[in-house]
């Protein structure tokens, strides 16, 4: 082998080593095109959101459900309305019905009131009368019997108003020496109408037929 071959051997060697960069870029640049069609391709295919019957059947779907939502809350809103008016209505009757509980409680307890005080003042009055009976019974005197003053009958002055009804149509009466059937008359009187005497203590004192005797 020549020196000239040699050579030529030698330059030759580094040309066939160097890397063929110009079938990358081929490659690249076909794998880019190839994307890029097939990329405006299936946008191509693709119908707007206006247009797809599966995005307007959604929409058309989420509106009813929000009307049918909307429907649901104004209905419960009314109903929850009407129950308010109707408890405030029931709360108002109550308050009412509490108001004339207690006007009819103070009624009652003024009306009591007034009872006690009548019931009271009744009771003063009754109390009044039995003490003015027995004020009258002990200041009376019957107009038939024998009486021992100081005893049976207070010592003072008294009066009838004459004879008795259904009597003899007299008034008797006597002072006796003692009260037997067989004491002596010491005075007496027979009359027709009214009659006062005074009687002393220790006296015998009877009477006959007359109206009772009231101590004056």
């Amino acid at each position: 082998m020549t020196e000239w071959d040699v050579q030529q051997s030698l330059t030759a060697e580094p040309d066939i080593r160097k890397p063929r960069r110009w079938r990358w870029l081929v490659g690249f640049v076909v794998i880019f095109l190839v994307g890029a069609g097939v990329g405006a391709g299936i946008a191509g295919n693709q119908l707007p959101a206006d247009d797809n019957p599966t995005v307007q059947a959604r929409l058309t779907e989420l509106a009813q459900l929000r009307n049918t939502a909307k429907e649901r809350t104004a209905d419960t809103e009314q109903e929850l309305a009407e129950r308010a008016e109707q408890l405030d209505a029931r709360e108002q009757q109550i308050e009412q019905d509490a108001a004339a509980l207690d006007a009819r409680e103070a009624d009652h307890d003024r009306r009591g009131k007034l009872l006690d005080k009548r019931e009271s003042g009744l009771k003063k009055r009754e109390n009044s009368l039995r003490a003015e009976e027995r004020r009258i019974a002990a200041n009376t005197v019957a107009g038939d019997g024998v009486f021992v003053v100081g005893e049976d009958i207070k010592a003072g002055t008294y009066k009838t108003t004459g004879p008795a009804a259904g009597g003899i149509g007299s008034c008797y009466y006597a002072f006796k020496s003692g009260t037997g059937a067989d004491a002596d008359i010491i005075d007496n009187n027979l009359v027709q109408g009214p009659a006062t005497v005074t009687v002393r203590a220790g006296q015998i004192f009877e009477t006959t037929s007359c109206s009772k005797w009231k101590r004056q």
